[in-house]
């Protein structure tokens, strides 16, 4: 949200000259401010825990050695990396920065 956030304050800073692209840069700011809806909508949806899996988690580390859960989850990232190799991370600063040109 936050690199969202930093998307529209940099659109918003730099006023154009020209309507259309005024217009172009309101349109981006629009799509910025959905993407930033549905995505505090899907995390409310996960921060209510319908299913119980957050509260499971929770009691998990609570309960067990919170060393063994790291572990695991340690072994599930290397088996991912291990199994996708030359797959590149999402880099969301690039991903909302303002392009020029």
């Amino acid at each position: 949200l936050e690199r969202l956030e930093q998307g529209i304050a940099d659109r918003v800073r730099e006023e154009p000259k020209h309507i259309r692209d005024r217009l172009n840069r309101d349109h981006e700011i629009a799509q910025l401010l959905d993407q930033i809806q549905r995505q505090s909508s899907n995390l409310l949806n996960l921060y209510k825990d319908e299913n119980g899996t957050r509260a499971g988690e929770l009691q998990e580390l609570n309960t067990g050695d919170p060393f063994d859960a790291f572990y695991k989850q340690l072994g599930d990232i290397r088996e991912h990396h291990a199994r996708y190799p030359n797959e590149q991370a999402e880099n969301s600063e690039q991903r909302y920065k303002q392009k020029r040109g």
